[in-house]
């Protein structure tokens, strides 16, 4: 089985306000993300909070959740939170970004189906030759995701491990797109679909 991990507590700086609550197209940014991991099959969801309100929405859906105190410290915090609150018998950690708000069950699948191709794998989806989220890590580099610092989540061991990474084309519209802007928030009305 794999763990996804759904990391819920950043500062937003870019937007100025809670965005993962921002509604798209009727409902919270972070439960169309949550709806997507459910939808994808995974055994296991942990959601890495620091908001009360986040937390009440994953509880919602009967995530596990876990409090990030140390939000601070950028997306490595929540990352290793998360790895440490996995079941034991994960064979790997799929890491989920709160914003990626067009992302689908269906990409989910995929990424699933290339690990269980390739269980030492690090899986990551390529939208339009552009890598993204979420990304999939084996159990076997738990130790070094454990020692990750700082706001780089798990890029610096897809350099160090370049031969193992899958680059997998993923061919959905609009999958890829987070919200980090007031902006871009702006421009995704209407862009996705149900």
């Amino acid at each position: 089985m794999v763990a996804g991990i759904i990391m819920a507590a950043g500062f937003s700086k870019r937007m100025g306000s809670e965005k993962l609550l921002l509604p798209v197209e009727g409902m919270p940014m972070v439960e169309r993300v949550i709806r997507a991991a459910i939808g994808g099959g995974l055994e296991e969801i942990i959601f890495i909070y620091r908001r009360q309100e986040l937390k009440a929405l994953a509880e919602k859906y009967g995530l596990k959740t876990v409090y990030n105190g140390a939000a601070s410290e950028g997306q490595s915090a929540s990352l290793k939170l998360g790895i440490a609150a996995a079941s034991l018998e994960a064979e790997g950690y799929l890491f989920f970004v709160g914003d990626q708000i067009f992302l689908t069950p269906s990409v989910i699948h995929q990424l699933l189906a290339a690990f269980h191709q390739n269980p030492q794998g690090i899986i990551v989806p390529v939208y339009k030759e552009k890598r993204g989220n979420p990304v999939l890590f084996p159990k076997g580099l738990r130790e070094e995701l454990m020692q990750v610092e700082g706001d780089q989540g798990g890029r610096g061991l897809l350099e160090k491990y370049k031969e193992r990474v899958v680059w997998l084309p993923i061919e959905e519209e609009n999958a890829d797109i987070d919200v980090d802007t007031p902006e871009q928030y702006q421009s995704i009305e209407g862009m996705g679909k149900n």
